[in-house]
Parts: structure tokens; sequence; C-alpha cells
């Protein structure tokens, strides 16, 4: 059930994921991280250790043994709580985003073409860019 090497885009579009859900992208590929996150994304689970994965454990259910237990060597003994899973509104929204900020377009024009507040286009902004930190300032961490 494993992926092949991601391509580049893949590559990029991880970085809008949150750690946990790049952790299982990278783990057990993106066909078993949606699957999961999809039958039990927004709960809290348990990751045993790999050995006492069987084919009646609710992991090896949802995907097979060998993806339940590649996902229990990245997360064993650990208490998680999974993410809601893929959005491709958001993924697709994000990459917009890039696009128009790249070609110059202001915050106002973006947040009219792409239906959505200006607050979100800033917050992209900040989120993606080191531009916010000033060199002359020392950093408090």
């Amino acid at each position: 059930m494993t992926d092949a090497t991601p391509s580049q885009e893949t590559l990029r579009a991880l970085g809008a994921l949150s750690p946990v859900m790049r952790a299982l992208v990278e783990c057990a590929g993106l066909e078993a991280a949606h699957k999961l996150t999809t039958a039990r994304g927004g709960s809290r689970v348990y990751f045993p250790d790999p050995k006492a994965i069987t084919e009646r454990h609710w992991l090896a259910q949802i995907l097979d043994v060998e993806t339940a237990r590649l996902i229990c060597d990245t997360f064993a003994k650990q208490i998680i709580d999974l993410p809601l899973g893929f959005n491709a509104r958001q993924f697709e929204l994000h990459r917009a985003i890039e696009e128009r900020l790249a070609k110059g377009e202001s915050a106002d024009r973006i947040a009219k073409a792409l239906k959505i507040s200006r607050r979100t286009v800033f917050r992209h902004k900040a989120d993606n860019s080191d531009d916010l930190i000033d060199d002359r300032q020392a950093r408090l961490f």
C-alpha cells in the first residue's frame, strides 16, 4: 500500500500538512494516510508496538497488517490526535494564493478572485514567509 516516490508537487503540498499528517504520509504513503484519517480522523488513537498488530487490530482492518505496522513503527506506544484528513480545497487554495502572490497581486484582488477573506491571504503570506523576521532584532526564543 506504500506509495512510490512522491512528486515535487506532492512534496510542496506536504509542507501545508500538519506534522502528524506529514509523518503518516512519509511512513505509509498518501493513500494509507487518507484511508486512516477518513476512518478515524478527529479522534485520539493509541498506536501499539508494531509486533502487537494482527489482522484483527482496528488499524489493520482499516489498512492492512504491513501498512499498520509501518505506521506503528513511527508512532509506537504513542497516543495521537489524528487530524481530520486531506482537504483538496485547502491544497488548491494554497496553490492559488501562492501563484497569485508570486505574480504580485494584491490581497484584495486575491481574496475577491478566490472568494476568501483578505485575512486568509495575509495569514497565508505570514505562514510562508520569513520576510516578517527583522534580522536587526535579537531573537527571543
